[in-house]
């Protein structure tokens, strides 16, 4: 569904995060959300440099003096991360090796069930199916903790005049609510003339990617019919295909810069509230497109996955950990999604 909101980059402090506000006509609540910030305006968006997000973790203390090896496996999106984590880890416990094989999480839980990978990183929340059937697997519970928050935006060409979109959860962005069909065409969001009959291709990841599991949930919703999809395998392939081709619309982080050629637009709410990814509605969580970047691993007499994988998500959600996802351009856990993660183990907790 389409909403009436008129486009144009701003930039605002944050950290690795493109920023798109847009001025807002009707919902006066759309209007009271526009306004903050606007005067800030830049002529183009792009990571904003030296801002400062709080990291309210509190400081790692090695618990134990660990050896061994670890196998980290999952999600290409969460690889650097993962490698500053071991790297720093490592400097603190000299004789722990790290195997890293970050070539996306659907292909990486099978390795958490037979036992070759102690820790998953996985880019969204795993469905109760997943959890019950790797449990069955395994013959233990199943954690997953959540480490970091990733800010999606979804991108079209920057001359496409559509001015927003709406998601409501569970009825997904590119499904018509009134009939459960997906939209086929930029017409059936509102668009007319050259645009009406325009068809709207979705670019995104293949099918081993946890991203494009969210992506996918994200767009269609649940329930209704699937939303066909280009695969391609970087985001910058999808950014640059969004920048040539017309009808493209894909659904990418906006955690790394590189969007100045696509426009980012704003989504809004059920309650048709504009939400954009700006500092303050990232910071408290009200910008809809923020997913979960996860930990999985099994439980074991030796707590989280044995000694070694419970020490290293000790440090992963100390204030080392945090800092770590801050310079990978991702925003930490605020204060009390950091309790919940760190004083109930396998809490599936969603934002």
């Amino acid at each position: 569904m389409s909403i009436g909101v008129s486009s144009r980059p701003v930039r605002y402090l944050a950290v690795a995060v493109v920023m798109v506000v847009s001025g807002v006509s009707g919902d006066s609540r759309a209007q009271d959300t526009a306004s903050a910030g606007a005067s800030e305006e830049s002529q183009s968006s792009g990571i904003v440099e030296g801002a400062v997000v709080e990291v309210a973790a509190d400081p790692y203390t090695p618990r134990e003096d660990v050896q061994g090896d670890l196998h980290i496996a999952g999600s290409q999106t969460m690889q650097q991360m993962v490698a500053l984590w071991s790297d720093r880890f490592q400097e603190l416990h000299p004789n722990v090796k790290f195997q890293v094989d970050c070539h996306g999480s659907e292909g990486a839980l099978p390795t958490l069930a037979k036992g070759n990978a102690a820790i998953v990183a996985v880019s969204r929340l795993l469905t109760a199916d997943e959890k019950a059937t790797l449990e069955k697997e395994l013959s233990r519970s199943v954690i997953q903790k959540i480490v970091a928050w990733d800010v999606m935006g979804v991108i079209v060409h920057p001359d496409n005049p559509v001015k927003g979109l709406q998601f409501v959860p569970g009825k997904g962005i590119l499904s018509q609510v009134d009939n459960g069909r997906s939209v086929k065409h930029w017409g059936d969001l509102g668009l007319t003339d050259e645009w009406a009959e325009l068809p709207l291709t979705v670019v995104g990841p293949g099918v081993g990617h946890g991203t494009r599991n969210w992506i996918d949930g994200i767009l269609r919703g649940a329930g209704l019919e699937a939303v066909p999809m280009k695969e391609l395998g970087t985001r910058d392939e999808m950014i640059r295909m969004v920048a040539s081709e017309r009808g493209s619309v894909g659904l990418v982080s906006l955690s790394h810069g590189g969007l100045e050629k696509v426009r980012v637009l704003p989504v809004a709410d059920g309650d048709l509230v504009v939400r954009r990814p700006t500092e303050t509605e990232i910071v408290n969580r009200e910008y809809p497109l923020i997913r979960p970047l996860t930990l999985v691993m099994a439980e074991s007499d030796g707590g989280a996955g044995g000694v070694l994988a419970e020490e290293f998500l000790a440090y992963v959600l100390s204030h080392s950990g945090q800092e770590d996802v801050v310079k990978d351009g991702f925003y930490p856990l605020n204060r009390s999604e950091w309790r919940v993660q760190h004083q109930k183990p396998g809490a599936n907790q969603e934002r």
